[in-house]
């Protein structure tokens, strides 16, 4: 889990995992859509790697990127940054769902040439 595994149910709580991950909601202890809450982490994740620096523990960025702000990211197209922007919400309920993103990105892929495989992933070579 990217910061907090927890039933649905909010019953069972362990606390691990990493922080720079974890949405607003979840840091004032909001529970109620965690599978929003994942989809901020994914969205925190594709951050990383897209701007090739790791997040922050803690500061000025690591506020804004709660607040769903993002740095220039040169060299990506608009359509994904707005797609990372959305994942980012401060708004659980504005993120997109994973079948939303999955139709994003095969979008995303097909503009960019690459081969999809049917339903949208990727085929593997």
């Amino acid at each position: 889990d990217f910061g907090l595994a927890t039933l649905k149910n909010g019953h069972w709580r362990v606390q691990e995992g990493d922080s720079r991950y974890l949405p607003l909601e979840l840091l004032n202890n909001d529970y109620k859509h965690l599978d929003r809450a994942d989809v901020f982490a994914l969205g925190c994740t594709l951050y990383e790697l897209s701007t090739g620096q790791a997040l922050p523990s803690n500061g000025k960025r690591y506020s804004e990127l709660r607040e769903g702000k993002l740095a220039m990211m040169p060299g990506h197209s608009t359509h994904y940054v707005k797609l990372l922007a959305s994942m980012l919400h401060q708004d659980p309920k504005k993120r997109p769902s994973p079948e939303d993103i999955i139709k994003s990105l095969s979008k995303l892929g097909s503009k960019s040439g690459l081969p999809l495989a049917p339903g949208g992933s990727r085929r593997s070579f």
